[in-house]
């Protein structure tokens, strides 16, 4: 029975960025987010610059859930490596996300990704996805889950 609940939300993620992607692509230097406190964010900027790890997810989504409660307890830990982290929302309405977080002390920037732009940018295909890139602005990994050797990927 988890088998099929697991399916299913990994077919809707799909559905979801199917639906949210399938309009024109955007320059990598025009797509600026809106974050839920720290005003509008270029992503881009970072690139090049010093590793970044973006945690592209949904409110609806059970195991986004799960991995985000981690990666925000993980967060002292990768600024400590100089990793600057991002949790990008797909799709959903600022109010959505702010109630999500509602009585939750969060220790990262969330960005709301709710044209879909950058996460077409990225090639997200669904639900959770862990993009990590190198100081050089290089993809080292991409993955559902965290990587238990982000220390050993940013080195690279």
């Amino acid at each position: 029975m988890m088998i099929f609940y697991r399916r299913l939300v990994i077919m809707l993620s799909l559905v979801v960025c199917l639906v949210s992607f399938c309009s024109t692509s955007v320059n990598a230097a025009e797509i600026k987010l809106e974050s839920l406190s720290a005003g509008i964010v270029t992503p881009g900027q970072y690139k090049g610059k010093q590793p970044v790890l973006f945690f592209f997810w949904t409110t609806w989504c059970p195991y986004c859930r799960e991995e985000i409660k981690k990666l925000n307890q993980m967060n002292a830990e990768l600024k400590k490596e100089g990793i600057i982290a991002f949790a990008v929302d797909i799709g959903e309405p600022s109010h959505k996300i702010s109630s999500f977080f509602k009585g939750y002390v969060l220790k990262m920037l969330v960005l709301l990704d709710q044209d879909g732009a950058f996460s077409r940018q990225e090639n997200v295909s669904g639900v959770p996805t862990y993009i990590m890139l190198n100081k050089n602005g290089r993809e080292i990994f991409r993955d559902n889950i965290f990587p238990a050797d982000f220390r050993t990927l940013i080195a690279k």
